[in-house]
């Protein structure tokens, strides 16, 4: 059995931001909280995070407006509770979008990558990976529902003609 240490992350720390009323994304952040190494350049995490971005941007474009038609400027701005760590307070919808960003952008990561082994044992571990895509395309639309104030109820409806 090979073992294989995965490259530690060399990336310089970078902040993505999508206009005022949505919070900056981190790049370290990503990388941490999602367990990204090193084999993921810098340059494609940035991608990823910048479609991450825009998907989550547009689901929730009418939530935008609508607050910003009530005054808010800031997504934190936003009534919500607080999460307290430490010192520092932060909204749970800041938190709810980070989980959005950062779940869609690893969800389309992991579909990019999970094509470069190609022994026996790799598509076994690309079957497993489809699963944990699946898990993170869903954390993301559920972060985005719950931000939106809907429920993450899935109904799908079988029409049967009548004979």
């Amino acid at each position: 059995m090979d073992f294989v240490s995965p490259e530690p992350a060399n990336e310089k720390d970078e902040t993505i931001t999508s206009g005022d009323f949505w919070p900056a994304i981190n790049t370290h952040a990503f990388r941490e909280s999602m367990r990204v190494d090193g084999t993921v350049t810098q340059s494609r995490l940035i991608e990823a995070l910048k479609n991450a971005i825009i998907e989550t941007n547009r689901e929730l474009s009418r939530f935008q407006q609508q607050e910003i038609h009530l005054g808010y400027t800031t997504l934190g701005a936003v009534p919500a509770s607080k999460i307290t760590h430490g010192d520092i307070d932060v909204s749970e919808l800041v938190i709810l979008y980070r989980r959005a960003v950062f779940s869609a952008a690893k969800a389309n990561l992991i579909e990019r990558y999970r094509d470069i082994d190609t022994t026996p044992n790799g598509s076994k571990k690309a079957d497993a990976l489809e699963t944990n895509i699946d898990d993170l395309q869903r954390d993301a639309i559920w972060a985005i529902q719950r931000i939106k104030g809907t429920t993450h109820n899935i109904v799908e409806l079988i029409w049967k003609p009548e004979r």
